[in-house]
């Protein structure tokens, strides 16, 4: 009997060993060319996720937006990625939040992101970032000079196995493997380098205050600045409210918003604009000379379309003394984690929302604040804590 089954038992063990080599081969493959999950989710119980913006994203609308379990995605550039994905979910009583961020994310790689997301029939809300620099300062179809957005994977994915999105691909597959086998963070590999280590989870993706070795070096050394404004006597530059045109109109809204609202009305849109420090703005159009008359027309604009559609909040944190304290900022526009999470609890309580009835005391605040700031006045400043900026509930 064992001589004629000799042959049978060869074959199956030779079917077995080619079959565990071709799944190897396959998972091997799979996780080379595709390490930013566009084509599967993680076979690992924790799971990291690259710094690689541009593509992961994509991957995380195919893969991770799951059905009947997130329903909420956040789109912004880094100014809004702080949030944690659970605290965005709790503001509003939703269930799960995804990330989708991008490094000063442009209106149409926003406007790509947004209506790749809700193309899938998965989600009921989208928190997107309105924030006046980029929405009025570059024409509607600009890209980023930095980066190339693959709005070609947008619309075939599949293209991922074609140079040059394949080479890029393999470059972080190589860089990842590196990262995770000698446990460091910077390897170089054909003149990329690889960006600051892997994010953990979901939650806090793209979270850079989850970096302490960055995101704490980086507001040490601001604040250094802050430290020597008090030696140095700024000119005072008064700022007023000058006829504003109303007629004045930005093709980014037209182009990259207002499509989104009509093709998407059962979806909630929350529209937050980003509270820069009113040292950049005192910089910015002092340097740039631009009239800030047009970054008002902007939210009148904005303001305007929010009011034709039902499914459209938007909020503005522009006129509150937080803006005036640069302990709160890690950069001229970059917030502190409790400014971050105050604005969640601004959206969960119902405050800061702009509307066509409150938008000129707004924009009269705003300028309140901006001539309020003063450098010399940083130094006796504390950071605000989160029970600060409840208590002084700046409406």
């Amino acid at each position: 009997m064992f001589p004629q089954n000799a042959p049978f038992k060869k074959n199956v063990l030779t079917f077995c060993i080619i079959s565990i080599s071709l799944y190897l081969s396959v998972l091997t493959l799979v996780y080379t060319i595709d390490p930013f999950y566009i084509f599967h989710k993680s076979l690992f119980r924790n799971p990291k996720y690259p710094e690689d913006h541009v593509y992961l994203n994509l991957g995380l609308i195919r893969n991770y937006l799951d059905k009947g379990a997130t329903d909420t995605i956040l789109v912004s550039a880094s100014y809004l990625w702080e949030f944690n994905a659970d605290d965005i979910s709790e503001s509003i009583n939703a269930k799960k939040t995804l990330k989708l961020c991008l490094p000063s994310i442009y209106p149409y790689e926003s406007y790509t992101i947004v209506n790749k997301a809700c193309s899938t029939g998965r989600v009921k809300n989208v928190f997107l970032q309105m924030d006046i620099e980029g929405w009025t300062w570059y024409p509607a179809h600009s890209l980023h000079p930095e980066r190339d957005f693959p709005f070609d994977l947008y619309k075939s994915p599949y293209k991922l196995l074609l140079l040059p999105y394949l080479w890029d691909g393999l470059k972080t597959s190589v860089l990842m493997i590196f990262s995770q086998v000698f446990n460091r963070d910077k390897f170089c590999f054909f003149y990329r380098q690889y960006p600051w280590r892997f994010f953990n989870g979901l939650n806090q993706l793209y979270n850079s205050w989850t970096m302490p070795e960055i995101s704490i070096g980086r507001y040490e050394n601001f604040q250094k600045q802050v430290d020597c404004m008090g030696n140095n006597q700024r000119k005072e530059q008064k700022f007023e409210i000058t006829n504003i045109d109303e007629k004045i109109t930005y093709t980014t809204l037209d182009e990259h918003l207002t499509p989104l609202l009509i093709k998407y009305p059962q979806i909630n849109f929350y529209l937050i604009i980003p509270p820069f420090s009113k040292y950049f703005y005192q910089s910015f159009y002092g340097r740039n000379k631009r009239n800030l008359s047009d970054v008002f027309a902007f939210l009148l604009q904005l303001v305007n379309i929010g009011e034709n559609f039902k499914n459209v909040k938007i909020y503005g944190f522009d006129d509150c003394s937080f803006t005036t304290n640069l302990r709160n900022y890690h950069d001229k526009q970059h917030t502190s984690p409790e400014i971050n999470k105050y604005m969640l609890y601004a959206i969960k309580n119902g405050k800061h929302l702009l509307n066509a009835k409150n938008i000129d005391i707004y924009i009269k605040n705003f300028v309140k604040t901006l001539n309020d700031f003063s450098e010399t006045d940083q130094l006796d400043n504390h950071r605000n804590t989160f029970e600060d900026l409840v208590r002084e509930d700046f409406r």
